[in-house]
C-alpha cells in the first residue's frame, strides 16, 4: 500500500500552534477537551485525507468511531514513533534552519492522536531516536518544538502518555532524554550483508568511535548490532524519516532512518579504511595527504573516547590536556584535508574524487549496514534472537513538505516538496522517494540490493503501483514523471552525475 499526497498548498503550521492542534474539531478527535488552533493546520487535515483516501476504516469514516490505525494497531500493544532527529542545528550556514534536517512536530502529533484512537485512550506511545554524537538531545526538544506535543498529552489523560526518548546508550555523548532501555546485542552472522562480502573486516570505521570496537563487532561470524531495547519491545513502529540527500548513501529515506534505533553506533560500519585500490572506500586514490589524514582522524577518535572517560571520573586535568591534544590533531587534520583539496582542485579532479570518509558513490560499506539493521527490526525478538518470521509491524509515513537537498543529511538545503508519501513496504516507500528526487534507484547500491530482498520486501519494482490524490503522481511508478510536479534533488558533491536518473 503506497499513497503519495502532493498539494502546493500543503505547508507546516504556524509557529503559534506549538501544539500543532488541528484547526477543526473532526468527529474521531479523542479528547474531551475539544483543543483547536485558530490557523490552519493543512499537515493534520493531510493526513486525516490521506487515511480516508487510502480506504482505512472505510464504514466507519466521519462518524466518532472513525479508527484508520486500527487494522495494524490494538489496544494492548507497544507503539513506537521513529522520526529523523538527526541533530539540534543545521551545519550550513542556515544553522536555525531544522525544517530540512528533521522530522516536523506537526506530523507527530497527529499521529499520536490517531495512537490513541486505535489503543482506546490507554497505554504508552514511545517517541525516539539515536542521533549523531554531538548531538544535545535536550536542545534539539527544544528548538524542534517537540516539548510542547509531549505536554500536551500529560494533561490528557492518566492512562495514556507519550515519552520522547534518546536512544542512544550512556557511554554516548550528548546526554540522556526520560529513557530507561537497555542495549539488546543482536547477531545476524551469515545472514549480514557484511559476512564474507570481501572486505578487510579490520578495516571498518565509524566516525567518532574508535576503530578497534567498530571492526570488532563485524569478523567472521560475529556481525552484531546493538539496538535500544525499547524498539524490539515494540508492537508497532512508525517510521517518520525525514527523505535528505546523504553524502555516504546517496540519499535517506525510511532505510536509512532506521539507523537510529541504536544503543550504540560503534557497531555501525560507515566506511573503510583506505583508497579503492587497496580495497577502502574511504578515497579513491592511494595518495600520501589523505592517508595521512586518514590515520590522524582514528587518533582524534581514540582520544575523543579517552576524553569521555576522564571526564565521567572527573580526571579534570588529564581531561584538559587530552583536550589539548585533540584540538591540535584537529588543527593537523584540517590543514591536511585543506592542502588535499587544492591539489586536487589544481589537478582539474572531479568533486568525487576529492571526496574523505566514505563520503562519495563509491561506499561499499554503509548501505551493508543499513540493510542488516532493517533485518534486525523486521525479525530480531525483544530478547536479541533472530527469528524466520517478522516480529513487528512496520508502517512508514515520510515528511518530505519540506526535504533536504546538497550536503545532507546534517547541513541539507530547503528543497520544498510538498509531499507526504505512506507505505508498509519499507523498499517500496524508498524506491518511490528516490525516483520523486529525480534518481535512479538501480545506481544506488543499497537500494539496488534491498529491491528484490524478500526479508524485507515483496514486491519487484517493475509491479510498485503508487496511489495519490493527484493522477499526475499515481500509476506505475516507473512510469510516473515527477518533474512534472517538482524539479530533481541536487545530490551531495560525491554523488553528483552518478545517481541521476537518464533523461528520455
Amino acid at each position: 500500500m503506497n499513497f503519495l499526497y502532493y498539494d502546493k498548498e500543503l505547508v507546516y503550521p504556524d509557529a503559534e500552534n506549538i501544539e500543532a492542534n488541528p484547526d477543526v474539531v473532526y468527529p474521531e478527535y479523542p479528547y474531551e477537551e475539544k483543543v483547536v488552533s485558530s490557523s490552519p493546520n493543512k499537515v493534520y487535515e493531510t493526513i486525516r485525507k490521506m487515511f480516508h483516501d487510502m480506504g482505512l476504516d472505510e464504514a466507519r469514516y466521519g462518524t466518532k468511531d472513525w479508527n484508520p490505525l486500527g487494522q495494524w494497531i490494538c489496544p494492548g500493544q507497544k507503539v513506537v514513533l521513529k522520526p529523523n532527529f538527526v541533530m539540534h542545528a543545521n551545519g550550513s550556514d542556515r544553522p536555525d534552519d531544522l525544517e530540512s534536517l528533521v522530522t516536523h512536530p506537526s506530523i507527530i502529533r497527529c499521529l499520536l492522536d490517531y495512537c490513541y484512537i486505535a489503543l482506546e485512550g490507554k497505554g504508552e506511545v514511545i517517541v525516539g531516536d539515536a542521533p549523531v554524537k554531538d548531538c544535545e538531545f535536550d536542545l534539539l526538544m527544544n528548538r524542534g518544538g517537540y516539548i510542547a506535543v509531549e505536554e500536551f498529552f500529560k494533561g490528557k489523560s492518566d492512562q495514556f502518555t507519550v515519552k520522547f526518548y534518546d536512544f542512544r546508550g550512556p557511554e554516548e555523548e550528548g546526554g540522556q532524554y526520560f529513557n530507561n532501555g537497555d542495549g539488546i546485542t543482536v547477531n545476524l552472522g551469515e545472514k549480514s550483508w557484511f559476512y564474507q562480502c570481501g572486505h578487510d573486516e579490520r578495516k571498518y570505521r565509524t566516525p567518532n568511535y574508535p576503530y578497534e570496537r567498530v571492526a570488532g563487532h563485524h569478523t567472521g561470524t560475529t556481525q552484531e548490532y546493538m539496538v535500544n531495547s525499547t524498539v524490539l519491545d515494540a508492537d508497532v513502529i512508525i517510521n517518520i524519516p525525514k527523505p535528505k540527500t546523504h553524502r555516504k548513501n546517496g540519499y535517506t529515506a525510511a532505510l536509512k532512518n532506521f539507523v537510529g534505533i541504536n544503543y550504540s553506533k560503534e557497531y555501525l560500519p560507515h566506511h573503510t579504511e583506505g583508497p579503492v585500490s587497496t580495497g577502502g572506500d574511504e578515497y579513491i586514490h592511494a595518495e600520501i595527504l589523505p592517508a595521512l589524514a586518514s590515520r590522524l582522524r582514528c587518533h582524534i577518535d581514540i582520544a575523543r573516547v579517552k576524553l569521555s572517560e576522564k571526564i565521567l571520573v572527573k580526571a579534570m586535568f588529564s581531561a584538559k590536556m587530552v583536550k589539548i591534544k585533540m584540538a591540535v590533531m584537529w588543527r593537523i587534520y584540517n590543514m591536511l584535508n585543506k592542502l588535499d583539496q587544492r591539489w586536487n582542485s589544481l589537478r582539474g579532479r572531479m568533486l568525487n574524487e576529492k571526496a574523505r570518509e566514505g563520503a562519495w558513490h563509491g561506499n561499499d560499506t554503509l548501505w551493508r549496514t543499513v540493510l542488516d539493521l532493517n533485518y534486525v527490526l523486521r525479525y530480531a525478538r525483544s530478547d536479541g534472537q533472530v527469528m524466520e518470521l517478522p516480529q513487528r509491524t512496520i508502517l512508514h509515513l515520510g515528511d518530505m513538505i519540506i526535504s533536504g537537498e546538497k550536503e545532507g543529511p546534517m547541513e541539507p538545503s530547503p528543497k520544498e516538496q510538498h509531499m507526504l508519501l505512506f507505505s508498509d513496504d519499507v523498499v517500496e516507500f524508498d524506491c518511490i522517494t528516490a525516483r520523486v528526487m529525480g534518481f535512479d534507484y538501480r545506481k544506488i547500491m543499497g537500494l539496488k540490493h534491498a529491491v528484490g530482498f524478500k526479508p524485507l520486501t515483496d514486491g519487484l519494482y517493475e509491479e510498485l503501483v503508487v496511489a495519490s490524490n493527484d493522477e499526475r503522481c499515481a500509476g506505475r511508478l516507473q512510469d510516473i514523471d515527477y518533474t512534472k510536479c517538482t524539479r530533481p534533488f541536487v545530490p551531495s558533491k560525491g554523488w553528483i552525475g552518478y545517481i541521476e536518473l537518464d533523461k528520455e
